[in-house]
């Protein structure tokens, strides 16, 4: 048994995994159909290279790079209309 506590870096690929979903939603936002090709390529390649090399090949943004979590944020809450 695997809980979060137990393996952080199972809990931490689940983190990063949801940062790029919110990039996608984002990206969704304005342009729907380019968000999708990028989704499905992810998906093709998935497995085939490094997280970080995964996301450069789909043209996303990496949740390591400095402001990823910033823009996130803010599209969040204008979304949100917090």
């Amino acid at each position: 048994y695997c809980s979060c506590y137990s393996c952080s870096f199972y809990y931490i690929d689940y983190c990063l995994s949801h940062i790029v979903a919110l990039s996608l939603w984002d990206e969704s936002q304005q342009d729907f159909k380019e968000a999708m090709i990028k989704y499905n390529q992810l998906c093709e390649l998935g497995g085939t290279d490094t997280f970080k090399k995964l996301l450069e090949a789909a043209d996303l943004p990496s949740p390591f790079d400095t402001d990823v979590m910033k823009r996130l944020a803010f599209a969040c809450c204008r979304f949100l209309e917090l």
